[in-house]
């Protein structure tokens, strides 16, 4: 009955935002622990619950960073000729993981627009709309900051 009391006290410590007490993190490890032990159910419940929240939370972030980007990209000069083909260049060196975004960017820009997608595209750079292409070069440019970071 007492580890029950003590669960239903995590829980509620769990899901609050700020806990009523400071702790630390060993004390906090040692609750999980407890909570995992003494009701599995409630533990999944709780970590579900949270997972969902902070997903949630990063899906609605994303989306509004899709729009920030867009707005920028809606603000930026005509791409030239040179510029397409770097970025063409680029986008065909990109390993598999990046060029599924780079899909998911078109996908998102041609259903945003009304315009068809199929799950094969081919694009030409140079009938495409700008914001498109600097949301790619932006993109592209992110992955080669990266890269040069983690070697």
């Amino acid at each position: 009955m007492q580890s029950r009391a003590r669960s239903m006290h995590l829980m509620s410590q769990l899901s609050n935002k700020k806990p009523s007490i400071s702790v630390t993190n060993e004390e906090v490890k040692d609750d999980i622990q407890l909570l995992m032990k003494s009701d599995p159910g409630l533990f999944k419940e709780i970590v579900k619950k949270h997972t969902d929240d902070v997903l949630a939370s990063l899906n609605d972030m994303q989306h509004q960073a899709e729009k920030l980007l867009d707005n920028v990209a809606t603000s930026c000069r005509p791409m030239s000729r040179d510029e397409k083909r770097d970025l063409q260049k680029s986008i065909k060196e990109l390993p598999g993981g990046n060029l599924k975004r780079v899909a998911e960017i078109i996908k998102d820009h041609y259903v945003a627009s009304g315009k068809e997608f199929s799950d094969e595209v081919t694009v030409n750079l140079e009938e495409e709309d700008g914001v498109m292409l600097w949301r790619l070069h932006f993109y592209v440019a992110a992955v080669k900051s990266a890269r040069k970071l983690a070697s």
